[in-house]
């Protein structure tokens, strides 16, 4: 037979196996909503300003903060389109938020190109103001036929 402190224990161990890490991003986000992120002009270049710049970095992708881009939109697209795992792809959310934007690399300036073109088209599909573009580092600046069309103005890139 099962004490009280059994039974609460087991039902409170159930209800965090329902509740995905997904899910606790509500109360997390709630709390990020206090702290102000930080939020570059839109039209910032990562690779120009120090400590973006991952080791190795030659192709890839920026991502800016915005304080209108939800951040359950942001973990998603870093999950579904950059190939990153739930753990991951909310630190790296929190990252573009805490820090103003983020760089993560690709395998090549067309896989980088290619992202950054269906992030920016999902993203204007919710009307967020997300700036997603490629970039190269060989360049210092967006690259490809994306620069600056990437950004979508009042149409939600980070």
């Amino acid at each position: 037979m099962w004490s009280g402190v059994d039974q609460m224990t087991a039902i409170l161990q159930r209800l965090r196996d329902l509740f995905s890490a997904w899910d606790r991003l509500v109360p997390m986000g709630l709390l990020l909503k206090l702290v102000p992120g930080v939020v570059f002009p839109r039209d910032t270049r990562l690779l120009d300003i120090g400590g973006f710049r991952p080791d190795g970095f030659a192709f890839g992708i920026e991502i800016l903060n915005d304080d209108q881009t939800s951040m359950d939109f942001v973990v998603w697209v870093l999950m579904e389109h950059v190939g990153l795992d739930q753990e991951t792809a909310v630190k790296r959310m929190l990252d573009i938020h805490t820090e103003g934007g983020v760089l993560l690399t690709a395998e090549s300036e067309a896989e980088a190109e290619r992202i950054a073109a269906v992030v920016v088209s999902h993203a204007k599909e919710r009307n967020y103001p997300l700036v997603c573009r490629a970039v190269s580092a060989q360049q210092g600046h967006a690259g490809g036929a994306l620069g600056a069309s990437a950004s979508l103005r009042g149409l939600g890139v980070r």
